[in-house]
């Protein structure tokens, strides 16, 4: 399986619409020079899901504590704001370390999230992939509205 962290569409937006989303992921950040490195995924299983059921969905091989849905509520937005999925596992004192579960059965507290423009996708998933950064650094720099635009 492919290492690379999911953009997933669960909206139901017009294709073009989609591309465009994409397209817009996948150029190269000029600022800072950030390339994201993901797997865009449209499959019609995860339309209309909500992102705990699209977590809860995603196959126990899939390598990351995080994705990128793009949803109706993106479609809504001003800004196109993606939503920055985190379904880490909670510490476990007895193992000393994360109590991974499979997917299915993640708990809807340990999905957290904020938005994000599609122009900070590629910072926030080439810090999030290398543990440059937690998902809390992003997350704790959202503006009034939720959304992450640096």
């Amino acid at each position: 399986m492919n290492t690379d962290p999911w953009v997933i569409r669960t909206g139901k937006f017009a294709d073009s619409y989609w591309k465009n989303i994409c397209s817009q992921i996948s150029q190269l950040q000029t600022v800072n020079l950030f390339l994201a490195y993901v797997q865009f995924v449209d499959d019609r299983r995860y339309l209309g899901k909500s992102v705990g059921e699209l977590v809860r969905m995603l196959p126990d091989e899939y390598p990351n504590a995080f994705c990128f849905v793009v949803d109706d509520s993106t479609f809504t937005s001003a800004e196109d704001a993606i939503a920055v999925v985190s379904f880490l596992p909670d510490w476990n004192d007895e193992l000393d370390g994360f109590d991974w579960k499979p997917h299915g059965q993640i708990d809807d507290n340990q999905i957290r999230q904020f938005r994000a423009l599609p122009s900070a996708i590629q910072r926030i998933q080439n810090n999030l992939s290398l543990a440059n950064m937690g998902f809390e650094d992003f997350a704790n720099y959202v503006d009034e509205d939720g959304v992450f635009r640096k």
